[in-house]
């Protein structure tokens, strides 16, 4: 049997081991994917761009994308995909054709927020990108904290924005590579990376590689 329900789902990753995190996310695609979803890992592979912190995967559901962000330490956010574009008004315009009706209800709280790759948003900056989604209908309350419902937009830029090219364009984050928006999946357990860090450890035993 094949999969005809695949959903789009956005991996986001850390902008470190650049080398590693595809062969981290591939083991675990290839534990939880099932040969009769028709999953093609091999060629997930081959279209990832090395360059970019970004990969649209097609999953046949919310669970794989769930275990990849618990368990893929070089896996920052994983977003179950409601539209993409190299601009804003391609990737809103794509926004407000996905059917969103399931998280939009009166009794579930939720949340936005605005992030970018290899560069950090102030809240001015936020709060512009946060006014072209205004036409979102979002009807229940707005929890910052503990939300039922946490949207991200994440903006990938051509290289980082330097200190100098904010000043010689100030509106350099409103130019981006490309504009991606999303329900966000899961927790990350990236915290774990201080924790077993071996800096922290007591001792280090002959299989720290420490010798």
């Amino acid at each position: 049997l094949i999969c005809t329900t695949m959903k789009s789902y956005l991996v986001q990753f850390s902008v470190s081991h650049e080398d590693f995190r595809i062969h981290e996310l591939d083991s675990i695609l290839s534990a939880y994917i099932d040969p009769s979803d028709a999953f093609d890992v091999e060629n997930a592979r081959k279209s990832f761009n090395y360059g970019s912190a970004f990969l649209i995967l097609q999953l046949p559901n919310e669970k794989i994308a769930n275990e990849i962000i618990s368990r893929c330490i070089l896996v920052k956010n994983v977003l179950e995909l409601w539209g993409h574009g190299s601009t804003f008004e391609s990737a809103f315009e794509s926004v407000r054709n996905f059917d969103y009706s399931d998280f939009a209800g009166e009794k579930r709280t939720w949340s936005l927020d605005v992030k970018g790759s290899r560069f950090t948003l102030d809240l001015a900056m936020k709060h512009e990108v946060r006014k072209k989604l205004s036409f979102l209908e979002m009807r229940g309350r707005v929890d910052c904290k503990d939300p039922d419902v946490e949207l991200l937009c994440l903006l990938e830029y051509d290289g980082e924005i330097t200190p100098q090219k904010k000043l010689e364009d100030k509106f350099a984050y409103l130019k981006p590579l490309n504009v991606y928006f999303g329900r966000k999946i899961g927790k990350t357990n990236r915290s774990l990376i201080g924790k077993r860090s071996l800096a922290n450890r007591t001792y280090l035993g002959p299989t720290s590689m420490d010798n």
